[in-house]
């Protein structure tokens, strides 16, 4: 499965794509929420971690312009940011977004958000018999 991983934080990309690369998830990662949203267009991912305020573009205007391409509501998006405001939350559950973890997050909790999805279920599933 393909998870993109948006970030400006180069240290939050590489713990989520070590987590997300020993689940068995093949990861892309992106500087802001207009490289993702390009990639997006031409690749559509079944898993994006996003970030709220990014340059360029940040994640809420990433979730407005990304849930209009095509595929995109088979898409996962789970918000992983600093910003824990209640009326931002529902806003973003509200446009899409399936998951949100508050930053500083552990490994565990990202795991369990991505089980909460079903995507590990899923990729179990998927997985080549030996």
């Amino acid at each position: 499965m393909l998870a993109y991983i948006v970030d400006d934080d180069e240290d939050n990309r590489f713990i989520c794509e070590k987590t997300l690369t020993s689940l068995g998830f093949v990861c892309q990662t992106f500087e802001n929420g207009l490289e993702a949203l390009h990639a997006a267009s031409l690749t559509m991912p079944h898993l994006v971690l996003l970030d709220w305020n990014m340059p360029e573009m940040n994640g809420p205007d990433f979730v407005e312009a990304f849930r209009n391409l095509p595929g995109s509501n088979k898409a996962n998006v789970i918000m992983c940011t600093g910003e824990n405001d209640k009326s931002k939350v529902v806003q973003m559950v509200n446009n899409g977004v399936k998951g949100y973890i508050v930053k500083p997050f552990s490994k565990a909790t990202l795991v369990d958000q991505i089980s909460k999805l079903g995507l590990l279920s899923q990729m179990r599933k998927e997985a080549p018999v030996a």
